[in-house]
């Protein structure tokens, strides 16, 4: 399917954590074509699965080494909603991403929300440079 998707003019996909292992060699084959096509790949930090500020770094390397890559697109924080937001944020979360984008490990950070729209105003206004959300 994900080769098709790229043949038709697919140029975003994106994987949740949980996924990685499942998609991992497709994304090496397709990869190949993807980039020069200008595809971008979004995956996920579940941000269920942090407990400390260190696994930031712990899940995102994992990714990268999953996927074979050295950098993601587009990263979203995944899941946020009244419980897991003010975990993450008061874990560093915003801190730590600055110094990924810096170093390239990360294109874009974004995030994906499961709640009510005052919990979303409160994500939104704590950081002015989001660049997707994914709201189911």
């Amino acid at each position: 399917m994900i080769r098709y998707a790229v043949d038709h003019g697919v140029n975003y996909i994106d994987s949740a954590y949980f996924y990685h292992r499942a998609i991992a060699n497709l994304l090496s084959v397709w990869r190949c074509r993807w980039v020069p096509r200008k595809g971008q790949d979004c995956h996920q930090l579940p941000c269920i699965e942090v407990k400390s500020a260190a696994d930031f770094d712990r899940l995102l390397n994992e990714q990268l080494k999953k996927l074979q890559v050295q950098k993601i697109d587009f990263y979203l924080l995944h899941g946020l909603n009244a419980a897991e937001w003010p975990k993450v944020r008061d874990l560093g979360v915003l801190k730590w991403r600055r110094e990924r984008l810096r170093t390239g490990r990360i294109g874009h950070l974004g995030f994906s929300f499961h709640d009510e729209y005052k919990v979303f105003q409160e994500i939104i206004d704590a950081y002015d440079k989001w660049t997707l959300c994914q709201i189911q």
